[in-house]
């Protein structure tokens, strides 16, 4: 046992010991504290002495936790808690005083629908602080709100909770077809056509498939994608000026088919909703910013959506 065990960690290091524990990074939790890496490590030191243990081994490129070091996450997330509750104590959190820069994870997708809600509130409540919106990376998400780097999140496809996440579903939404609007009527839209008709997929992966192509693909059928993309807005102004096809989320066809004349039309097909979420991480639960920062976007998230209208 190390000779240091009797004495107290600093409320520093303990900030320090959190974040590395959640993150496996020296640069992240220096970024998301305001260390510089080479006060990480000398913290990083005074914490191995005192554990006598390493707490943090190097494998490759990363870092993986010793056997120790994994079974005190818990308890180290429940001080550090503990110390904000109390510091939270000493003062009232006045949303109208605040100055910092909030960090929110979203996709311009979910972004374009939220945004101006979340502007408006965002303003009138505080009035002195400012927003800063990072992409959603599912592979990045859980990190970057266990140390701090982002405060909030909304997104379709958080990771798992047992990271420490706070996962509250938001809305679900269903699909719809968008294609240039045409003078006379088409009519509805058909099997025939999916599959005929030229298409425009947008995904942020690289999977070859999609709700659409696996609904097909069931009844033996395949359609001609022309184009992949990973971006919807740029997707929906190259479907009215190539004149294909594409399959959006009802809500995103309701928010911007007008702006690129698209006509909205019904699938003849039966696709899964998605829901949309709203993810923070447990380390900041019992913090008043965090609150009223997760209840200002989830207020925004229902104003927008309520707008809009669809099928909830």
């Amino acid at each position: 046992m190390s000779e240091q065990h009797g004495r107290s960690l600093s409320t520093t290091q303990i900030e320090v010991l959190h974040s590395l524990l959640q993150t496996r990074s020296l640069s992240v939790t220096g970024s998301a504290l305001g260390l510089t890496q080479s006060a990480i490590s000398h913290v990083l030191a005074g914490l191995r002495r005192h554990f006598g243990d390493e707490l943090l081994l190097r494998r490759g490129r990363g870092m993986v936790l010793t056997p120790f070091a994994a079974s005190i996450q818990e308890p180290v997330g429940s001080v550090l808690r503990q110390i904000e509750d109390v510091s939270g104590l000493r003062e009232a959190f006045e949303p109208q005083a605040l100055t910092r820069r909030c960090v929110i994870a979203a996709r311009d997708l979910t972004l374009s629908i939220v945004a101006p809600a979340l502007l408006r509130r965002f303003a009138e409540q505080a009035p002195r602080a400012s927003i800063s919106i990072v992409s959603w990376e599912s592979t990045r998400i859980a990190d970057q709100l266990a140390s701090g780097a982002c405060d909030f999140a909304i997104g379709v496809d958080p990771p798992l909770s047992d990271m420490g996440l706070r996962i509250q579903k938001l809305y679900e939404d269903d699909f719809v077809a968008v294609s240039a609007r045409k003078a006379e009527a088409a009519g509805p839209l058909t099997i025939d056509d999916l599959v005929r008709r030229p298409a425009i997929l947008v995904s942020r992966t690289d999977a070859i498939g999609s709700p659409v192509d696996d609904a097909l693909a069931a009844q033996g059928l395949r359609r001609h994608v022309v184009m992949r993309s990973a971006y919807f807005l740029s997707a929906m102004s190259i479907v009215r000026d190539a004149d294909l096809l594409m399959v959006v989320p009802r809500r995103i066809a309701l928010k911007h088919a007008a702006d690129f004349d698209l006509e909205i039309s019904e699938l003849p097909l039966k696709l899964l909703r998605y829901s949309v979420f709203g993810v923070g991480h447990e380390r900041f639960a019992a913090s008043p910013l965090y609150k009223w920062l997760r209840s200002l976007c989830v207020e925004a998230v229902k104003e927008a959506v309520g707008q809009l209208g669809g099928r909830n």
